[in-house]
Formats: C-alpha cells, structure tokens, sequence
C-alpha cells in the first residue's frame, strides 16, 4: 500500500524514483510498550519492497505519557535523523553544534566479541559475541544508504559520522552463513571477508561457532593430515568446456612410501545448486571431517572426489523430477566417461563398484540419485544431505529399481540420507516410503538447523564410517 502511494506521488509530480528517497519515520517505542509497536516490524521491512525506502530510526527518542506520541524531545530528535539522512542523500555530511546530541545510533560492541575465523587477516570485523550476534563495520564516505543481508534478514548499517557504517545482527543459528552488503541498491561481497563460491556467485562467509561439539570438522593437533589436490582433466563430454577442474582429497598415508602400493576406495561428493567445486573444501571442511574420522579409527582411508557438477550456473528450470533432471544432468556422461576412468588412471584407487560411492547435499543429493540409481554397477554406497529428490515414486522410479528390495539391498551396501530439523527440504517421506517396500535406509535429522552446511558436515560425518567396510 504505502508503495502504491509513492508511486503514485512520483508520477503526479514526475519525479524519478531513483533520484528521490522514500524516508519513513519509525513510531513510538515506549521501550517495547508502544501503543502501536506491531507497526515497527512493518516499517522496518519497507525498504525490502520499496528499494529507495530509508527507515528514520526511533530507537531511544522520548515520549509522551500516552506512549503514542514523541514528547517535544522525542520529536526533535527524529526531525534531526530525518535532516541528516536528507542531508547525506544530497552530498553533505551533517554536523550538529556542540550542545546538540548526535543524531546517530551508536552500537556498542561487548568485550567478548571476537573478529570471525572468515575475517581476512589484519580486518578487526566482522565480529561474532558470546549471544552470537555478529557485528559489521565498512568504511563507505559517499555511501547513502547501506545494508548488510544474513540468515534471510536484512539490516540498516548505521553511519557513525566518520566514514564507516556499522550494524548488529540478531542472534544467528551456529555454522557457516553466507552474507552480502549493500550499497546504495548494488549487492558486493565484504572486502573484509573471506570469498565462497554459493548463491550462483562468489560471497562474503561467517562462521558462527559451535563448541566442542564441533572438533569433528575442525583441524586437531596430534594427528595426521590430509591433502586436497587441484587437478585439471579433459572431458569431451563436457558442454562447458573441455578442460574441468575438481578437487581430491587424499588421506594422510596417502603420501608415505611403505603406502607407495596400496589402492584406495572413492567417495564422489557433490555440492548443492549455485555452490561448486571448493564448496565441500571450504564450507564444508570435508578435509578436517575426514582427517580427524581416519586418525580415530571411525573411517577408512579414502580418496574424496569433488567437481562443480554443472550446477553453478541458476537453476534453469526444465523437467527435473527424479530421473528425469535437465538441471545438472550435463555431468553424468562427463563423471562416468570422463572423471571416474581419469581418477583411476591418476591416482592409487580400487576401481570397482564395491570400492565406489557416491553423496551430495541438496541438488548435488539429487544428482547422485539420478547417478547412482541408474548405474549399479559402478557404485555400491549412496547417502544424500538435504537432498533435493522431487517427485519420486518409489515403486517406479528409476525403471523400478526398488521393486526388489532384497537386490536392492544386496547391491547397495550402506544408504543414508539426512536432512535439518528446520530445514524446508525434509527427506523423511523418502525414507518411509523405502523402508515399507523393505529397502534398508539409514536417516538422522540434525537438531537445530536448517538448508546449510552445519546440517550437511554433520550428515557427511555419520555418513563416512559406513563406507568401505
């Protein structure tokens, strides 16, 4: 409604939109007792439908008795955000006389905030406290207006008069989280972030920490480590190109040379859509997962594959239902044709079916149903994260390879399938489905999260001792 009416004044006044702000003050707080505080939520989300809408914050301005209106003070001091924030649009920096209260919202940051592991080094923010609300900061002189977008939620970057903006998050859920800013209309990546490959682009990452619940997926002391290699092979199958790129992950024996003759088993592992081929490296920690599964005793070593699997690029819609995918589906011949016979040629592996498995989160869960379920005889291990399955008739997918459970069974040697507790992709009808033709699948549900990668390390953790045994 209230886009309507600007819309509206822009044209009866043949203003251009772009060249004229939308400032909305904010109502009454009364610290939380407002009479109408159920509107703040609603003027807060207004720039996320009217992209030149500024909010003029009421955070701390006094007010009357009837906690409906500002008192003389309260007024005053919105006018005064209001004039700073026109003032700004137009090329100036405000300054109130001495005897005049700042008209910015200062943020105070708590001793125990510490910088984020995926600040690049020498950058004291982003900041994470104990109640793991994270904290931003920019240097952004001519900026007007900018915001910072994490966990589905947008916040305004308050100026401090001095260049920088700054915001505060709510407390956000533990594990990784991909996060961009804005400025002035136009999505860029923190420069004070590390980068990752999600969201169909490269973006700025913040690790919210678990405790030491979290050891399996970080580096240990004490033990031996891994390697992730870059390789480049040739793919004639391939429609992006004829030179792919993928990472393996080769265990810590791997390189000694009492192994120098041993052969190892193959995990391939896909990312989800608009992720690629570092996801599971950087996001994922898969190489601390792995490391520290070995040094226990809890999995065997392996090899761990790791390609783009064509799905960087956005979604582009088609037929995708299981079996039937476009989306993605470009890879098949070049994994079965062109990676496998190139990793077993390349490096030490056992190159049968019994010695091969597969797994992906999301849609990278989607394509190793497509893959695996349509080639048995290359791959005796399936499990799948958040796996975006749609469409799925068990009792005639896949030219109704569930129908005989029992060679089912004897075929797939360990099946497993995870998803979050809060996540919108839920495999739970899959797995009951299977388990009443007969078919052996294991499931868990990680407790607390949702679409993301906290979900998906724990899933790859349960998954892994499984294999190979």
């Amino acid at each position: 409604m209230v886009k309507q009416v600007y819309e509206n004044l822009c044209g009866d006044l043949q203003l251009k939109p772009e060249e004229v702000n939308l400032y909305v003050g904010n109502i009454v707080q009364a610290g939380g007792k407002g009479v109408c505080i159920g509107c703040k939520k609603q003027i807060d989300e207004l720039p996320q439908t009217i992209h030149t809408c500024q909010v003029i914050s009421s955070d701390d301005c006094s007010n009357g008795p009837d906690r409906l209106h500002f008192d003389a003070a309260g007024y005053r001091e919105l006018g005064c955000r209001y004039g700073e924030a026109v003032a700004r649009h137009l090329g100036f920096e405000p300054k109130r006389p001495a005897n005049m209260p700042v008209a910015i919202k200062k943020i105070d940051i708590p001793a125990d905030a510490v910088t984020v592991e995926n600040a690049i080094p020498g950058n004291e923010f982003p900041k994470i406290d104990k109640q793991r609300r994270a904290y931003f900061r920019i240097n952004a002189p001519q900026a007007k207006k900018v915001v910072v977008d994490i966990c589905s939620k947008k916040y305004d970057m308050e100026p401090d008069g001095k260049g920088n903006f700054m915001a505060v998050t709510d407390p956000l859920p533990v594990g990784f989280h991909y996060y961009f800013m804005n400025i002035d209309g136009v999505n860029f990546i923190d420069p004070a972030s590390e980068t990752y490959f999600g969201c169909n682009r490269e973006c700025g990452g913040l690790e919210v920490p678990e405790g030491p619940e979290g050891d399996y997926y970080r580096p240990q002391q004490g033990i031996a480590h891994g390697s992730v290699r870059s390789i480049y092979y040739h793919s004639p199958n391939s429609k992006f190109g004829e030179w792919r790129h993928a990472l393996v992950y080769t265990p810590a024996e791997y390189d000694v040379a009492k192994n120098a003759k041993k052969r190892y088993p193959v995990l391939y592992l896909q990312h989800g859509m608009g992720e690629g081929e570092t996801s599971w490296a950087l996001q994922g920690k898969m190489q601390h997962i792995m490391d520290n599964a070995i040094a226990s005793g809890e999995a065997v070593p392996m090899l761990v594959v790791m390609e783009s699997g064509d799905i960087k690029q956005p979604f582009g819609g088609g037929n995708n239902s299981a079996g039937r995918s476009e989306y993605g589906a470009s890879f098949y011949p070049v994994l079965l044709n062109d990676l496998i016979p190139y990793i077993d040629q390349n490096f030490r592996t056992k190159s049968d079916r019994e010695n091969r498995a597969m797994a992906g989160l999301s849609w990278g869960g989607h394509q190793t149903f497509d893959v695996v379920l349509q080639n048995l005889d290359k791959f005796a291990w399936l499990g799948t994260f958040s796996g975006a399955i749609f469409g799925l008739d068990v009792k005639t997918a896949y030219n109704g390879v569930f129908a005989n459970a029992d060679e089912f069974n004897k075929k797939i040697h360990y099946m497993y399938m995870n998803w979050g507790s809060e996540d919108f992709i839920k495999s739970q009808p899959i797995v009951d489905s299977l388990r009443d033709l007969g078919i052996k699948v294991d499931s868990s549900v990680s407790e607390g999260t949702g679409h993301e990668f906290l979900t998906w390390r724990r899933g790859l953790h349960e998954f892994i001792p499984h294999l190979f045994k």
